[in-house]
């Protein structure tokens, strides 16, 4: 059975509000296997941890706590793409201009996200973990 983007974004919006403390982080627990607690960063951990609670861990190219790591798998499977964007789709953000040394042709990427909805103003709404 194939996962549809609204099972994906019900299961992150599971998690919607969360806060990581110094003792519990779910995403990064499940991700290394232990507790790690909340000072590590966990956006891309989390974006493996909702694919594998919606049972689509099939569509992660690599399961990775490093979004430049996960953006270079979803590049190496031809399914990293810079416009058309819409809901359930997974988003790299970068705050500098600086170019990336693990996927060729973007920014630096720092940060990842789900995409929940594109709006007719040309913006979009993205749930995250860790921000």
């Amino acid at each position: 059975m194939a996962i549809t983007a609204n099972q994906l974004i019900t299961t992150a919006k599971k998690l919607e509000g969360y806060r990581a403390t110094a003792y519990s982080c779910t995403p990064n627990n499940w991700f290394y296997g232990y507790n790690v607690g909340g000072d590590v960063a966990w956006c891309a951990a989390t974006i493996c941890y909702w694919f594998n609670q919606a049972g689509a861990s099939n569509l992660i190219p690599v399961k990775s706590a490093n979004c430049g790591v996960l953006a270079r798998g979803f590049y190496d499977k031809g399914q990293l793409v810079k416009s058309g964007y819409k809901a359930g789709d997974v988003v790299f953000f970068h705050w500098s201009n600086d170019w990336s040394s693990s996927v060729p042709g973007v920014y630096t990427l720092d940060h990842v996200g789900l995409i929940i909805s594109a709006n007719s103003d040309g913006t979009y709404t993205t749930i995250e973990g860790n921000t």
